[in-house]
């Protein structure tokens, strides 16, 4: 299994093979508004075909491409199937896309997310201090009374209660803890990512962030995490995700047979002509 889940993550190749996902799924994320643009009814018609297509509304016109005609032809099958599953799945697949993004490419996905909603981490809010920290003057257990004190706090104040911890860490490289714990604003079925950022010299509480709720951002980056693992919703989830993994790979396959027949086509063009 650790060397499945380094396959899935990186091709089991480390820095490279992250870089190289990451670069295909933001191609991927361009790809699903590129493929869903292709979808929509022409706009340019002939004459033989604007009387006909007057009459039909937007949908009319649209709606042949959420279907598959199994009576037509093989090609005509494999054409219906990858551009109808495509519409049908789109959502699903934008939200594995750019969820793919965030785990592989995080500094190119925060600075989009941060240019269009409210996006806060720790890891990017604070700089990298002169020296790594060594040996902080905030022990392991302070920060952790530190942080339980601000959930306790959170508690009463807005009503967010911590059910059970989940996480707890240090950043040397910028001088802090981060105590995660899971609460009843998180929406994953196991874990959690309600976390407190301390301080690990001066033990002062840096930041707050809630997985949802907060900041627009963080919410939306809270439901891309939980979707793409297949944590959230129990098992008819997992079981959606395990067909929506089969289904992608039929519209890789049907993409790539699409994309042959053009090719031949566009090959025996001139010979044709000759």
């Amino acid at each position: 299994m650790p060397f499945i889940y380094k396959l899935h993550y990186a091709l089991a190749l480390d820095d490279v093979g992250g870089w190289v996902l990451g670069i295909t799924a933001s191609v991927w994320t361009l790809d699903c508004f590129v493929g869903f643009y292709l979808t929509l009814p022409a706009t340019k018609t002939t004459r033989s075909t604007q009387s006909s297509l007057a009459t039909k509304t937007f949908w009319q016109r649209w709606q042949p491409a959420w279907l598959i005609k199994w009576s037509a032809s093989k090609t005509r099958i494999i054409f219906d199937l990858h551009r109808a599953g495509g519409l049908w799945l789109w959502l699903a697949l934008l939200v594995f896309a750019w969820s793919s993004v965030y785990m592989n490419l995080g500094g190119f996905y925060t600075q989009v997310m941060q240019s269009v909603s409210e996006y806060h981490q720790p890891w990017t809010e604070f700089s990298d201090l002169p020296q790594p920290v060594q040996n902080p003057q905030v022990n392991w257990r302070q920060a952790q009374d530190i942080a339980q004190a601000e959930l306790n706090h959170l508690a009463q104040t807005q009503g967010i209660r911590s059910l059970a911890p989940s996480g707890f860490w240090i950043n040397r490289a910028k001088g802090f803890y981060v105590y995660a714990v899971k609460s009843t604003v998180d929406i994953q079925d196991h874990g959690g990512n309600t976390r407190v950022v301390i301080d690990a010299n001066s033990g002062a509480v840096k930041q707050v962030l809630l997985p949802t709720g907060q900041y627009s951002g963080n919410t939306i980056t809270s439901w891309l995490l939980a979707l793409h693992t297949a944590n959230i919703w129990g098992l008819p989830y997992k079981i959606f995700v395990c067909v929506l993994g089969l289904a992608i790979v039929m519209l890789s396959v049907t993409g790539v047979l699409i994309w042959l027949k053009k090719r031949r086509s566009k090959r025996a063009k001139p010979a044709s002509v000759s």
